[in-house]
């Protein structure tokens, strides 16, 4: 019988596959809410989807592409702290601090303009002066990078 995999079922097969399977392990697939019948309703379905999803991928690509552009074209973003007497900062710069600078700074400037996850900003917490590049991932293999610098008060 003829499936079309609902998941990945790895050594099986893929989301969205259509293959032919023992009509035993196609009624259990199908029990098992993992695939369902390849009928001509559900490969339509099927295409219908994944024109979608690729359409929602072009239209992230885009978005994603013109966020780099933004975030790279930016000025660094400042943050002011105060010294210890070792030369390091009082308090750390987190991933939730820059994306909240980040954040703010979009908003004014185009709110169209996406933005990432905390999770996405790629860095330790930052507890000294100077001039950083955070790597940021925005969508699959497109990342950009972030000027921070960190100035004494």
């Amino acid at each position: 019988m003829k499936v079309i995999f609902k998941e990945t079922i790895k050594g099986k097969g893929n989301k969205y596959e259509i293959k032919e399977v023992a009509n035993g392990y196609a009624n259990f697939l199908i029990k098992e809410g993992k695939a369902v019948q390849a009928t001509k309703e559900n490969i339509d379905n099927v295409n219908e989807i994944l024109r979608m999803e690729k359409e929602l991928d072009e239209q992230n690509t885009e978005l994603a592409n013109i966020t780099k552009k933004y975030i790279e074209g930016f000025s660094p973003i400042k943050f002011y702290q105060k010294p210890l007497p070792d030369g390091s900062t009082k308090e750390s710069i987190t991933k939730k601090d820059i994306a909240e600078a980040l954040a703010k700074i979009v908003l004014e400037a185009n709110g169209k303009v996406a933005l990432c996850n905390i999770e996405d900003i790629r860095t330790k917490p930052i507890k000294q002066f100077g001039l950083f590049d955070i790597d940021i991932k925005l969508y699959k293999n497109i990342k950009a990078t972030l000027k921070i610098e960190i100035l004494s008060v």
